[in-house]
């Protein structure tokens, strides 16, 4: 990926898609007719999120695992429920698609030259991946269409949940370096999003995927942020310092083990 990236593509950027997915799928499931209807409410929907305080600590991990060590370990496996396993491989699936695609499209599409416009090849590079993601509309369920690598709905919840952990990562500057080369991901949503203004059936059903995503992303940030400010960031900062004392001892321990032996 970009030196922007958070994740590099690797057995780690798998894991993060499928966890996400996983809870985007029981975040879903909790309340499907009130997160896929037309009204919206945040307050509401915050409300709702934090009925399920089991559903809450997922997210809540899965943040503070990849912000606190880079990888899932502080995860719990909770492996998808027959009614879940349809829904959050499509999901996941589609994730994956868009994210390797768009650092493909960098590739592809020549934007190694530092005087370009950084924003405008990240826009580049979504289209790229969009259109990829596009014509595999059929994985990983061949005789089943996935609404979420037809709509990119997936690359919308891949932006959102790596706004919500860069805010982890960085939580004075709530990711805003990033964003200085990247365009925000509402304006890249948005792109997303409308760009089948001409076929007014498929924009209606990018809309409608693409706005349940945000609105439920939105309320996960809204509860990620209050339990940052409760404690979160503390907990995030007291796993890096353990892991780099960890790795400084382990250092110190290999460097005497050395040194005994050159005696």
């Amino acid at each position: 990926m970009t030196d922007q990236a958070i994740l590099s593509v690797n057995s780690f950027l798998f894991r993060w898609c499928g966890l996400v997915a996983r809870a985007y799928t029981r975040t879903i499931y909790a309340s499907t007719p009130h997160w896929c209807s037309n009204s919206s409410d945040p307050a509401a929907d915050r409300e709702l999120l934090l009925k399920h305080p089991d559903l809450v600590l997922y997210w809540f991990r899965i943040f503070v695992s990849f912000s606190g060590t880079g990888t899932h370990a502080l995860v719990p496996y909770r492996p998808s429920s027959p009614m879940e396993f349809h829904l959050f491989e499509q999901v996941a699936w589609s994730m994956e698609y868009f994210t390797i695609a768009h650092e493909f499209g960098h590739h592809l599409l020549g934007h190694r030259n530092a005087d370009d416009d950084p924003k405008a090849q990240e826009f580049q590079a979504d289209a790229f991946a969009v259109k990829i993601c596009e014509q595999l509309e059929f994985e990983p369920f061949p005789l089943l269409p996935n609404p979420y690598t037809r709509t990119a709905a997936g690359a919308s919840l891949m932006l959102l949940a790596l706004e919500i952990l860069r805010a982890f990562e960085d939580p004075a500057g709530e990711g805003i370096a990033v964003v200085d080369t990247h365009p925000s991901p509402s304006d890249r949503i948005a792109k997303i999003s409308t760009r089948n203004l001409m076929q007014p059936k498929q924009l209606q059903m990018d809309q409608e995927f693409n706005g349940t995503v945000v609105r439920i992303m939105s309320a996960v940030a809204a509860v990620m942020r209050d339990f940052r400010r409760k404690g979160g960031d503390k907990l995030v900062a007291m796993i890096r310092q353990r892991l780099h004392d960890a790795e400084m001892e382990l250092r110190n321990s290999g460097k005497s083990s050395s040194d005994e032996a050159n005696a």
